[in-house]
């Protein structure tokens, strides 16, 4: 793939991460807050949305800065055939959808959450993992999950679906 087409992608997934952050956000403003939390239960997600506007951002400032100086360098390659979208990213997608609705209906964050870091770990694996990767795999999904949901129920005092 050619640097200017990566360009325009970053643009577009920076311009779509800034606008799921915006469009959260208004979303966590009109929820109701719970009163027992320590920080209120609209602290970590506006933390996130505020990140996502902000990194979505940089992305985009960053592929309007590269575009300017390959078009400056002459730099116009050739685009190549290669789809945006291929089954990595179509099956990430349909994880993340799966896993937050899951969230949505009380599966709960304890059961979803290592299912859905051990699967995203799969794809960014390159080959076919040995059974001992995958049981390395499996134990760091649970452990990761087990002590986000520690942290947050024990520490900060924040409930997690």
């Amino acid at each position: 793939m050619s640097d200017v087409q990566n360009c325009k992608y970053d643009f577009i997934a920076g311009t779509i991460s800034f606008i799921a952050g915006v469009g959260l956000y208004i979303n966590v403003q009109m929820q109701d807050m719970m009163k027992f939390d320590l920080l209120g239960s609209k602290f970590f997600p506006k933390v996130a949305c505020v990140g996502m506007m902000l990194l979505g951002g940089i992305l985009v400032l960053q592929s309007i800065a590269k575009l300017k100086y390959l078009k400056a360098e002459g730099n116009d390659e050739a685009e190549t055939k290669e789809s945006f979208f291929n089954r990595k990213k179509a099956l990430f997608v349909v994880y993340s959808v799966t896993y937050f609705t899951a969230l949505e209906f009380s599966a709960g964050f304890l059961l979803m959450t290592p299912i859905y870091m051990f699967l995203n770990i799969l794809l960014l694996k390159h080959g076919k993992p040995s059974i001992a990767e995958t049981l390395t795999y499996v134990i760091f999904s649970i452990v990761v999950s087990t002590v986000t949901h520690q942290f947050f129920s024990k520490i900060l005092y924040l409930l997690l679906p």
